[in-house]
């Protein structure tokens, strides 16, 4: 089904925190004060969260960092796609993809890469699978814990790691 015309991406506003809240609920870490504390970053030039909507209703999200608090993007200067989310009933219509194309538009601005980290457990593989897609390669510094993690170290999976993943725009 082709909802391009429907779908419809704009910059996080005060009235999407409630939004985004409720088409979110019930989602780990998805909580009032991480849209506000990402309403707030835009603010003050820390962050871009751009929101889509299709046929009035919350489609998902997704925001871009502009300095990353991740030491490999960090001293490059690279910007990095922290979050990005699309609700179920919105999958597999092309969203991710327009968010994709806005926050590598905007990253552009200011850099010729873009940084994103995803994570290894199974909740993440689309994500896995559109940065592939997209040309995304892994850092080469290996898997993220918080810190680098080390061989034979062992890592509890959760939100906390990922893979670091870079691209040229």
């Amino acid at each position: 089904m082709d909802i391009e015309g429907d779908i419809i991406l704009r910059e996080m506003d005060e009235a999407d925190c409630k939004n985004l809240e409720e088409a979110f609920a019930g989602r780990v870490l998805r909580t009032s004060q991480l849209y506000t504390s990402y309403l707030e970053a835009g603010r003050i030039g820390k962050r871009n969260t751009i929101v889509a909507y299709c046929k009035g209703q919350v489609a998902g999200y997704a925001t871009i960092l502009w300095e990353s608090e991740y030491e490999g993007f960090e001293e490059e200067g690279i910007p990095e796609i922290t979050d990005i989310e699309v609700l179920d009933t919105f999958k597999s219509r092309g969203i991710a993809t327009k968010l994709m194309d806005e926050l590598e538009r905007r990253a552009l601005e200011r850099s010729d890469y873009c940084g994103a980290g995803v994570g290894l457990a199974d909740p993440y593989t689309a994500a896995q699978r559109l940065y592939a897609k997209r040309g995304y390669q892994p850092d080469g510094k290996g898997i993220f814990y918080i810190e680098h993690a080390h061989i034979h170290e062992q890592l509890e999976i959760d939100d906390n790691q990922g893979l670091m993943m870079i691209k040229k725009l």
